[in-house]
């Protein structure tokens, strides 16, 4: 796919939730993704006409198709089934139109699995982990090219999704939501997300849906300033109302490609999300021979960089660490000893938890100190830097006091900079 070599502006396809409400209006299925087994003509006829309008790569009808979310509607037992079911039906529209002489991409597409980790709900790290993995791995085995983890607000999950797919081998897009003021519900600035998930391992990074397109531009010349990674953005077509006890988005496709135009120039890749249709495909495939694609003239300083929700902080020979002892009485508030202005190093002593247990704690309290500098750790206790890693959203410092080729290889997969 042109997308990875900044060649050209790539051109994805569009909604298929809005588009599935207005070909199977009578369907009883509570969740779009059950239609890949119950309704495939439709489906496919979904994807033909992205195709039609000019999209060089499909996501597959498989956004909610993770154990988790099926489980709640009873569906539970049918994910792989699903997730491949999506990636043939995807498939074969690109034979169908094309006969296979057309060069067109499949994503398989991952969205967020509508619960919350703790120690705001009672998932852990690990079980979203297996539960994405689980759906990365289907996705492949039905023939996917790339995985795309879409919609995400929370970093930890988006975190919890990356890592789990980039096992599978394929390529990852990584995506966050950011609404209209510039930051997702969980207060994830742009920055912060795109230099976190460019540090995780992502392939390509995205944002897509959250608002409409008018303030794309300005969190895509972020993302550019922040990452040397290809990027997409894939805006709703508008922010939505209701009408009849149905959401109704108003944008048309003029509208929608005026207000995102401004930052094509910055983008490998574009779509659109939430009520858009192949109209808007169309829109966009007319005008993205006009870009090359985003030039690496963009590409930031090399800066090693450590994050949490909202801050970017570069380590340099200037950067101010304290480090902390932490005691087993200290697990549940240590907020009175972490010093204000500096990068606090914790060291942790006695810790006799469940990885659970702890993981609970440590992210309570990272969410209470989320307004200070991200955290880091001090440890030769991979077990440990796993947990401290999987409990904060963004990038840690970590200092390895034994056992270093164990710590380091933790550190590179859940997060951590060696420092």
């Amino acid at each position: 796919m042109a997308l990875e070599n900044y060649e050209e502006l790539t051109v994805f396809d569009g909604a298929i939730g809005t588009e599935v409400q207005k070909r199977s209006p009578t369907s009883e299925d509570s969740l779009t993704d059950v239609l890949n087994l119950t309704q495939p003509e439709v489906i496919k006829s979904i994807h033909r006409d992205y195709l039609a309008a000019g999209a060089q790569v499909l996501t597959t009808n498989t956004f909610s198709s993770n154990e988790i979310r099926l489980s709640r509607s009873g569906y539970g037992e049918k994910t792989k089934e699903l997730n491949e079911k999506g990636a043939r039906l995807a498939r074969k529209a690109v034979e169908d139109i094309s006969g296979g002489t057309r060069e067109i991409s499949i994503a398989g597409s991952i969205g967020p699995t509508g619960e919350t980790l703790v120690p705001l709900g009672d998932w852990t790290f690990d079980q979203f982990y297996e539960t994405f993995r689980s759906q990365a791995k289907a996705l492949n085995q039905g023939g996917v090219d790339w995985i795309i983890i879409e919609t995400m607000e929370s970093l930890r999950e988006a975190s919890a999704a990356l890592v789990a797919c980039k096992e599978i081998g394929l390529p990852v897009i990584s995506s966050l939501s950011y609404g209209d003021r510039g930051r997702t519900s969980y207060g994830v600035m742009p920055a912060s997300g795109a230099v976190t998930l460019d540090y995780t391992g992502a392939d390509v990074l995205a944002i897509n849906c959250g608002t409409g397109p008018g303030p794309y531009p300005d969190i895509i010349k972020t993302y550019s300033q922040s990452t040397s990674k290809p990027l997409l953005a894939e805006a709703n077509a508008g922010d939505p109302r209701l009408e009849g006890g149905e959401a109704v988005y108003d944008l048309t496709p003029e509208q929608y490609l005026g207000e995102i135009r401004p930052g094509l120039p910055y983008l490998s890749g574009v779509g659109s999300c939430c009520g858009s249709n192949p109209d808007f495909t169309k829109a966009l495939a007319e005008v993205a021979p006009e870009y090359g694609g985003r030039t690496k003239s963009t590409t930031p300083t090399e800066d090693e960089l450590i994050t949490n929700n909202s801050t970017v902080i570069p380590v340099s020979e200037e950067t101010e660490f304290e480090e902390i002892a932490i005691g087993k009485d200290d697990l549940t508030d240590f907020k009175n000893k972490i010093i204000s202005g500096k990068v606090n190093m914790l060291n942790f002593s006695e810790i006799s938890r469940q990885p659970a247990e702890l993981e609970e704690l440590l992210a309570r309290q990272f969410l209470q100190l989320r307004s200070s500098n991200p955290l880091g750790i001090v440890t030769g206790d991979s077990k440990l830097l796993k947990t401290f890693l999987t409990a904060s959203p963004g990038i840690s410092p970590v200092r390895a006091t034994g056992n270093e080729d164990s710590v380091r290889s933790i550190a590179e997969k859940y997060g951590g900079l060696i420092i």
